[in-house]
Parts: C-alpha cells; sequence; structure tokens
C-alpha cells in the first residue's frame, strides 16, 4: 500500500514537473503560511482564479522540497487546495514540514513556496473570543451538525456557522420562545431545540423550523439523542422521550430535582444531572435509575472521555466514575461553578467568570486565561476545535 502510494505520488511529481507547450504560473502561491491546530493544521495563501493549487506534506522539521520530498517520512500530496483548507489527521506533538505550488490548465507546474513548518498541538489552553453573538442575550445550547455549529439562545433565536466564528440567525426562528438546549440526530439528520415553558421545535436543515407540542409546562433545559431515541429533561425531575421528535411522552425519573443537562454516553447510557447531586441513568430513555453521586453540589453538564464519566457543578465540584454507579469527587480546583464539561482531544471544563480548565486524566488540570469574563455555560468540541458559549452572548473559540 505505502509503495504504490509512493509511485502515485512520483507520478504526480513528475507531472507537475514536465515541460509542454504551456508554461507554469511564473510566481509561487503568495502569503503561503500554515497555523497548527488539534491534530490538524489550517493553510492559507492568496488564491487567483484559474489556477489549481496543490500542497505537499511530510513529517520532519528540516523542510521539504520537489528535490527530496519523496525521501521524506510520511510523503502526501492534496490536490485541488483552497485558501482556508484544513488538513486532517496529523499527529499532536509531531513536527510537519508543507510548500505549494500550482498549475494553470494542464501546464506545469509553476514554482514552489519556501517549506513552512508546523507541529499540531491539543487545543483547550489558548483561547479566542468572538463578537457577542446576535442581540446579546444569554446563549446556553450548542450542537454540531450538517457541517455547522448551531447555537440557541435565550432571546429565542438560533445561530449558525460553519467556522466557529461568524454567526447568521437561522432563516427562521424556532418560534417558541427562550431556548435553553439543542441537540442534532445524525441518523435522522435532525436538529432539536427546548426551551421554557416545555418548549420542543425541530428542523431538518438548521433554517426552517417546526414547534412541537411538549405535553408539559416545565421548562425544558437540555435535549439528546441517539438513533431513533430522543430524550428532554427540565424543571421538578421532568424527563420526555420520543421515537419521533414529534410526539412526546412524560418518563418517571422517581425525583423531583431541576434536571439541568442530558447526554447519550460511551454508547450505553443517558444520564441525566441536576440540582442537589441529581443523577439518573437510562440505557432506552424510558427506564431510568437513581444514582448516589455523592454530593449535594448542583450539577450543570457530564460527560464521557478516557475511560471515565465526569459531572461538574457548583463550588468547582467535578465527579468521576467508571461505571455510573460509584462517583468520586475530585479535589476542588476552584471555588467557582463549573457549567460545562467536554471530552474531546482532553478534558475541558468551563463555568463562572470566564473559568477554563483543561487536562487529559481527568485528575490533573491547568487553568487557561481567556479574554472573557461572562460565565461560560457550554462546551462543544468539532472539526479539531473547542467552542463555549455564555453569558451576554459570549462565544470563545480554541483550535
Amino acid at each position: 500500500m505505502f509503495n504504490s502510494m509512493r509511485a502515485f505520488v512520483l507520478a504526480l511529481v513528475v507531472l507537475l514537473t514536465a515541460c509542454g507547450e504551456k508554461s507554469g504560473p511564473a510566481e509561487a502561491p503568495k502569503d503561503f503560511s500554515v497555523t497548527p491546530g488539534d491534530g490538524q493544521v489550517t493553510i492559507n495563501f492568496t488564491q487567483q482564479a484559474g489556477l489549481d493549487y496543490w500542497l505537499f506534506f511530510a513529517q520532519g522539521g528540516n523542510g521539504i522540497n520537489r528535490g527530496n520530498y519523496l525521501s521524506a517520512p510520511g510523503a502526501q500530496v492534496l490536490l485541488h487546495v483552497s485558501n482556508g483548507q484544513i488538513v486532517n489527521g496529523l499527529v499532536n506533538g509531531v513536527t510537519y514540514s508543507f510548500f505549494m505550488n500550482a498549475t494553470e490548465g494542464n501546464g506545469p507546474a509553476g514554482p514552489e513556496t519556501p517549506t513552512a513548518v508546523a507541529t499540531p498541538r491539543l487545543a483547550g489552553n489558548t483561547w479566542v473570543a468572538n463578537s457577542p453573538i446576535g442581540s446579546g442575550a444569554d446563549t446556553r445550547g450548542i450542537a454540531y451538525g450538517l457541517s455547522k455549529f448551531l447555537i440557541v439562545s435565550q432571546d429565542g433565536n438560533a445561530y449558525a456557522s460553519t467556522d466557529a466564528k461568524t454567526w447568521s440567525p437561522t432563516t427562521s426562528t424556532p418560534g417558541v420562545g427562550p431556548l435553553n438546549g439543542v441537540a442534532f440526530n445524525s441518523t435522522n439528520t435532525l436538529f432539536l431545540v427546548v426551551g421554557d415553558n416545555g418548549a420542543i421545535a425541530t428542523s431538518t436543515d438548521a433554517a426552517s423550523w417546526t414547534p412541537r407540542t411538549s405535553n408539559t409546562a416545565a421548562s425544558l433545559n437540555d435535549v439528546a439523542t441517539v438513533g431513533g431515541s430522543y430524550v428532554a429533561v427540565g424543571d421538578s425531575g421532568t424527563i420526555l422521550g420520543s421515537t419521533d421528535a414529534a410526539t412526546w411522552t412524560v418518563r418517571t425519573s422517581n425525583i423531583t430535582s431541576n434536571l439541568r443537562r442530558v447526554e447519550y454516553l460511551n454508547s450505553t447510557a443517558y444520564v441525566a444531572v441536576g440540582d442537589g447531586g441529581a443523577i439518573v441513568t437510562s440505557p432506552n430513555g424510558t427506564d431510568w435509575t437513581i444514582r448516589q453521586s455523592g454530593t449535594t453540589a448542583d450539577l450543570h453538564d457530564v460527560t464521557y472521555g478516557n475511560g471515565m464519566y465526569m459531572a461538574v457543578g457548583a463550588n468547582g465540584t467535578i465527579l468521576t466514575s467508571s461505571d455510573l454507579s460509584t462517583w468520586t469527587q475530585q479535589p476542588a480546583q476552584t471555588g467557582d461553578t463549573l457549567y460545562g464539561v467536554i471530552y474531546g482531544s482532553q478534558f475541558v471544563v468551563v463555568g463562572q467568570g470566564g473559568r477554563v480548565l483543561y487536562g487529559a486524566d481527568g485528575t490533573t488540570w491547568s487553568a487557561a486565561p481567556t479574554p472573557l469574563t461572562n460565565d461560560l455555560y457550554r462546551v462543544v468540541y468539532a472539526l479539531g476545535a473547542y467552542l463555549t458559549i455564555g453569558k451576554g452572548g459570549a462565544n470563545v473559540y480554541s483550535n
């Protein structure tokens, strides 16, 4: 496989250096740069109409060019490259070298750029703030699907972005009032949003929305989904279930605590957390079991990664479990309330006053400086980047 790939690459190099009746571009691509990210890099250059751009890269930091390219480990080439293109599948901590050239029509390649060197690294320790979203209302729910991030807001609107930086309101509003949570079902390519007073709405394109009847007046705080199963949770222990996201049934939770978050984790169970240390789990979204968390602190979010479940909450509470039955409280890293947690390439926790913690093993933590002091309510990981949202329309990303 490797030898056939090298033969293919060699054929490309010959093609790009061949002479013919046409001449290649007179200059190398301008303003070529490579920005490292989490398991990836972003390629930037000044793109000109009519040219076809080629990117060559390999492991190593000593520089590569057309003369030594094929002898470098992991040599690869990408065709038809565009400005802003992301190269995925790279190894964090390994240095890579890159260069580009271009062709015009079926002509030979023009000059190559100088070599650029970049080393992918974990995201989560450096953060950049975007402008507040929409009207500046609190943003409380976020999901990724259909190649876009979708955020829901207390102003009742939903906002979409393909790059986690530039946001636009969806074509129509969900039309159901203040929104608290959002989820994406990849099986049925369906977004769901939930909010105050039992509000639920769905969309197949994150543009137009259909309100649904929830059969409850309780405020719904979050929603989760997998396959043909949908679960929403809310105040006073409210849990709703559905098999089509259109017809909803009230489930028995056996608790009265406000439930703040629900996730389907580790391909095993729905896990919901809430006030007073509440944790309830279900393998199917219908039958729920109360778990003993060992704390009375309000819990705001839960995730799974690196072989463990993790819940976070008030007063810097961090709980971990290997089986959802026994929970262990970890030493507090802060007295601030922690509102959100996710595992992407490592654990990232966000919370009160712009607090961000990150760590690979769930027990050793570092604090990341952030450019905002807004409370941060949710965090998601997609496209090699973390995105967190919060009070006043705050949205901050790390890649």
